[in-house]
């Protein structure tokens, strides 16, 4: 599930000098506290790459997270309460975000089911889908989209233009940080063009 997506993130921090990824992170990690990695990558820019997609999938649950309505939290704590247990969760302090983070996006959305997954992707603004496993992948690809973004939002007009740079973009001379970010987006995840002013390289 959403493996291409984290493939593309992956590639695109790998073409990026290492200090300017350590600087990405260190601006963008904020008050997020990120999950363990078990087995962490003997390369430390590996290490470090592990470390970004990390907390733009923490980014991106975020996101997620604003655009829950009252119904759909109370599913998820109903759902959280049956998983764990009830002698482990307590129904009236049990946080959703702190859940669904601990879970992982992957994790969460295998246990979620289909008719929520529908309510999730109409949140998203996504087409319903037919069968779990393509919702479960389309919402996850969706909230790492909203991960990144919402990383690259949190860095300064300054590293931006490096990050461009290092990715090859084109004509980075502007000055509206709205467009740049949409420019590295659509370099790292092959999108179409979000504004016709910003054209990749590559293209």
């Amino acid at each position: 599930m959403s493996i291409e997506t984290r493939q593309e993130i992956i590639k695109a921090l790998s073409s990026i000098r290492e200090n300017l990824v350590q600087e990405a992170f260190d601006a963008a990690l904020g008050t997020f506290i990120l999950n363990p990695n078990p087995n962490p990558p003997s390369d430390p820019k590996q290490n470090l790459i592990q470390k970004v997609l990390n907390l733009v999938e923490m980014r991106g649950l975020r996101e997620f997270y604003i655009t829950l309505n009252r119904k759909q939290l109370h599913s998820i704590k109903s759902l959280a309460k049956q998983k764990l247990g009830p002698e482990e969760v307590n129904q009236k302090s049990l946080k959703v975000e702190s859940v669904i983070k601990n879970w992982g996006i992957d994790n969460f959305l295998h246990l979620c089911p289909e008719p929520l997954l529908v309510t999730f992707s109409e949140n998203l603004g996504l087409t319903c889908f037919d069968g779990q496993k393509v919702l479960q992948d389309h919402i996850a690809d969706e909230v790492l989209l909203l991960g990144m973004k919402s990383f690259l939002h949190k860095l300064s007009f300054p590293l931006l233009i490096e990050l461009a740079r290092d990715l090859k973009i084109s004509r980075v001379n502007v000055d509206v940080k709205a467009l740049l970010v949409d420019s590295i987006m659509v370099e790292i995840f092959e999108l179409e063009p979000l504004s016709a002013e910003i054209k990749s390289s590559s293209n």
